[in-house]
């Protein structure tokens, strides 16, 4: 078996195991500190507590050498006589390499006014190196190395109009710079479409249903998420999406959480926007990008439990494809992945844990340590 170790933070890094310095599940268990940000507050349905976790991040990988940052969460509540709405979340990334690499990263969610307003999103910027294995569903061994400079900027807003369904729009803008490709290759020759770089200006409109229990540990409830993009600046294309989720809960610890997923694009899509299976989200075991296409479509499922005081465990199995077109979709090119993982809890109020997972794809391991859930 060929094995693999990615560490996201929440960014992912890939890294081969004799090259290890530090363990970051070691460095972020043993130095992670919390606390409350308002040493006012007391413990009422009228007033409630924010909570702050950081952690410290070191790790080594061929391509970066010596890297170094850290990550935070923040949980807070916009209005705290509110008590329906649930916690708003800021979290934040920072990594830098000896390769003079750079990673930002801030992803967030807010609700306000009983929940009748949401927005989540992500503002980042990063400086780095990814690898490239072509589009469509073939196995290609050979991976191609590509530098990117580009800040991201994913900003969505809804308002609630009856009962759970909420109505907004959404706009994502990234300017990438590609860089540091290697000679006479898909990149190099130009082979790889969007491969030169550009702006891509894309808004678009969602339809969203949250019915969940709790939005960082759901145990009931549905989401569902349907959005329509459309891309301007120097590419032109246009996305669809569907995002369904529902969650059970069985007995009195354990929990049953599927999802179906949906993606594709019509027009010049650049090779950054495709489509993708992989990662930390969606088909882990799988490098993020692995697999990707102007469309793609997966099935995952996991259980959850609690085992012991703070500490979970939970087991996953996804399913999922990529093609030209959802026409295109077909059982043959199925690719399957699953792993399992375990849990620490670190907000008991709300529910937020430190996940480790390890998912296998293919004869390939990847590891992953992050905060919060897949789905």
């Amino acid at each position: 078996m060929q094995v693999r170790y990615t560490i996201t933070f929440p960014m992912m890094f890939l890294c081969n195991m004799k090259h290890w310095l530090f363990s970051a599940f070691i460095l972020c268990a043993s130095f992670g500190v919390s606390g409350q940000s308002d040493s006012t507050a007391v413990a009422s349905d009228s007033l409630r507590q924010s909570s702050f976790f950081g952690f410290p991040v070191v790790y080594w990988t061929p391509e970066t050498r010596l890297g170094f940052g850290g990550a935070a969460v923040y949980n807070f509540y916009i209005d705290k006589s509110d008590s329906i709405s649930p916690p708003s979340q800021l979290q934040f990334g920072a990594a830098y390499t000896l390769e003079n690499q750079l990673l930002l990263y801030l992803p967030f969610q807010c609700f306000w006014d009983v929940r009748k307003w949401y927005s989540y999103g992500e503002i980042g910027y990063y400086r780095y190196n990814y690898y490239y294995f072509g589009t469509g569903n073939n196995d290609v061994e050979e991976r191609e190395r590509y530098g990117v400079d580009f800040p991201r900027i994913r900003l969505n807003l809804l308002r609630k109009v009856w009962r759970n369904w909420h109505v907004g729009a959404r706009v994502w803008v990234e300017d990438w710079e590609t860089k540091d490709f290697e000679t006479n290759r898909r990149f190099d020759t130009g082979q790889v479409p969007g491969g030169s770089g550009g702006l891509t200006i894309d808004p678009g409109a969602i339809l969203f249903n949250d019915s969940r229990d709790n939005v960082l540990y759901p145990s009931e409830g549905w989401y569902m998420e349907f959005t329509t993009q459309h891309a301007s600046g120097d590419f032109y294309f246009s996305r669809y999406r569907a995002d369904i989720r529902n969650y059970q809960a069985v007995g009195k610890k354990h929990v049953l959480a599927l999802q179906l997923f949906m993606d594709w694009t019509e027009g010049s899509t650049p090779f950054h926007m495709l489509p993708m299976l992989g990662g930390t989200k969606r088909m882990r075991g799988f490098y993020e990008g692995r697999f990707r296409d102007k469309s793609a479509s997966m099935l995952q499922t996991e259980w959850r439990t609690n085992v012991w005081r703070k500490w979970g465990v939970n087991a996953f199995l996804s399913a999922g494809m990529v093609g030209d077109g959802p026409e295109k979709w077909a059982l043959n090119t199925t690719r399957i992945a699953g792993g399992g993982g375990v849990r620490f809890q670190i907000d008991k109020e709300k529910k937020l844990n430190l996940r480790f997972d390890v998912g296998i794809g293919e004869g390939q391991a990847q590891y992953y340590f992050t905060i919060g859930e897949a789905f």
